[in-house]
């Protein structure tokens, strides 16, 4: 990138505002969601934790982010992480009578 914008850069009249795009592109800054590391499933064999996301192994431990996720989405997870935490703080009230 850096060598298609010198190559512009010498054929172009505005050297200025395609050296600042230079700058911007080689200091790019890169984020990754971490997603699927604890699938949420009916069968134990092949998920972490049920679809409640309650792990199967350890009743009252409890999942509600982007590992319960089958795979990345693509897009920007967060309302599907904040939809999911809620959905699992909801199971978590609903079960309370059983946690003793």
């Amino acid at each position: 990138m850096a060598a298609l914008v010198r190559r512009s850069i010498s054929t172009t009249s505005r050297p200025l505002v395609l050296a600042s795009v230079a700058r911007i592109f080689s200091s790019v800054v890169v984020a990754a969601h971490q997603m699927g590391t604890c699938r949420m499933g009916t069968d134990p064999t092949v998920s972490v934790a049920d679809t409640r996301g309650q792990l199967h192994d350890a009743k009252g431990v409890w999942i509600g982010d982007s590992s319960a996720l089958p795979t990345a989405l693509g897009v920007n997870p967060m309302i599907t992480i904040m939809a999911l935490a809620r959905r699992t703080g909801r199971s978590i009230i609903d079960d309370e009578p059983t946690w003793t």
